[in-house]
Formats: C-alpha cells, structure tokens, sequence
C-alpha cells in the first residue's frame, strides 16, 4: 500500500494505491494524519485493490478530526462496494464519483 500525495492548487490529492487493510494500517497512519496539516483534502481510492473494516475505521477516523479540525474532506472515485460500505456505516463525506468497479476482484 502506498498513499502518494500531490500539492494542487486548492489543497491536497492523496492516491492510495493497493491493500488497505489491517496489515498496512500501521504505516500508513502517520501519512494519514498528516494529510490534516491541509485545509482541503480530496482522497482518491480508485486504486485500492482490497478493503477490511479497519481499513473502513481510518477513514472514520480522519473524516471525524477532518471536522473537528475544520477541514474539508472528499472521495473520489471510489469503487461501488466502497461507497455502499461507506454509506452504510452512514459515511457523510462527499463522494464525487462512485464509480462502478472495472475489477470484479476488488475484496471487502
């Protein structure tokens, strides 16, 4: 798993890249909690290749310090089963494209 991030003109774009599960939770979180030095956030998870539920927990955990923080924080693309498991844990973050999965092999 990799999280590469990109200066843009508004904020920050964060690409995660491969498994984002319990395993790699560990060295992604201070590149994760560092993304909050930034006013406006978008997280693309387009590239993700397998999710669990702590994985989904990261993302609570941001988006909840994002609006403590003030910060704005978006998703885009997400695959369709991210953002159905997202909106089920009642995720309130805009989603700018859900995007149907091109990989059937994506694993929740």
């Amino acid at each position: 798993m990799r999280l590469v991030t990109t200066q843009v003109k508004h904020g920050v774009v964060a690409v995660l890249d491969g498994e984002f599960t319990i395993h790699c939770l560990e060295e992604l979180k201070d590149s994760f909690f560092g993304l909050l030095n930034c006013t406006n956030i978008t997280l693309d998870l387009s590239q993700v290749t397998e999710y669990d539920g702590s994985a989904l927990q990261m993302l609570a955990i941001l988006m909840a310090e994002c609006t403590r923080m003030q910060r704005s924080l978006s998703f885009t693309p997400v695959h369709t089963r991210m953002f159905n498991s997202m909106k089920m844990l009642g995720f309130d973050v805009p989603v700018i494209h859900a995007q149907e999965d091109r990989d059937e092999s994506i694993q929740s």
